[in-house]
């Protein structure tokens, strides 16, 4: 299932770096397909994770139009010491097929060695997206920023705190 809404995510973020357009992605849209990439990204590391998105925030889409996007921040199992590279790649490449190439980074921690890659390098892309995921022998995390979505961040923090979640959630 993970797989199916991996290539779902990848045709929908796919036409969101473009100009403005008809075709132009609203927040809930990005959200969604954003959480869907990350969702496959962790089932690369099983075992119990816990979620945080904290709400939306403002920001300009590709084509100018006022937008909405999200933070989220994962924390799961970490990897067995010598297979923190491996599974990191493994991550990279589903980032990858969504136009999310990440710089991976090693260094040595007290348990072993953690590993690190960000999307982009630095900063934030024009699109609004951020993703950074470390994976060491302690703890894996991913966190993200969506794509700047068409919405008012405004109206959809409130329709969530009214509803108590997301529509479909």
């Amino acid at each position: 299932m993970l797989v199916i809404a991996a290539a779902v995510a990848v045709g929908s973020l796919a036409g969101c770096t473009g100009s403005q357009s008809e075709d132009e992605m609203d927040f809930y849209q990005a959200r969604t397909a954003f959480l869907a990439v990350l969702d496959s990204a962790q089932a690369e590391v099983p075992g119990e994770w816990e979620s945080s998105e904290p709400g939306s925030v403002p920001c300009r889409t590709p084509g100018g139009a006022e937008g909405a996007n999200m933070f989220t921040h994962r924390s799961g199992p970490g990897v067995p010491d010598g297979q923190q590279h491996a599974t990191l790649e493994r991550i990279a490449a589903i980032l990858d097929e969504v136009g999310y190439p990440l710089t991976i980074t090693q260094m040595a921690g007290p348990s072993g060695a953690i590993v690190e890659g960000s999307f982009p390098a630095s900063g934030t892309h024009e699109t609004g997206v951020s993703v950074s995921v470390i994976v060491s022998p302690n703890a894996t995390t991913i966190s993200g920023t969506s794509p700047c979505g068409t919405g008012n961040s405004r109206e959809i923090n409130h329709d969530r705190q009214e509803n108590g979640g997301y529509p479909g959630e």
